[in-house]
């Protein structure tokens, strides 16, 4: 995990005033631990985006997990729809702001 990279988005959402929840889990998770967190984070109406820190422990499945991110609350662009949306031609995907730090 990228800590440093963490601290610049939290330090970039501090200053522009969104607020932040961190689901921190231990390297040694299980991937229904986590997919749990996501779901909860997909069903919170508070939650507007979700930010998945890449890459994952290699016993995860990152496509798997990056699936269930719902598209309308993938901050990175990575669900499988919001990539096709880029990628075609006309389609409107969901835009995502990254940080430029």
């Amino acid at each position: 995990m990228n800590v440093l990279y963490i601290n610049i988005k939290l330090r970039a959402c501090e200053k522009v005033g969104i607020a932040t929840v961190i689901a921190e889990l231990p390297e040694n998770c299980t991937e229904s631990e986590l997919l749990d967190v996501v779901s909860r984070f997909n069903e919170d109406p508070s939650v507007h985006g979700i930010f998945v820190q890449l890459p994952l422990p290699q016993h995860l499945d990152e496509e798997k997990i990056m699936t269930v991110v719902s598209p309308e609350k993938d901050v990175d662009g990575f669900h499988p729809i919001n990539m096709g949306n880029l990628a075609i031609k006309g389609r409107q995907p969901v835009l995502v702001c990254v940080s430029n730090g």
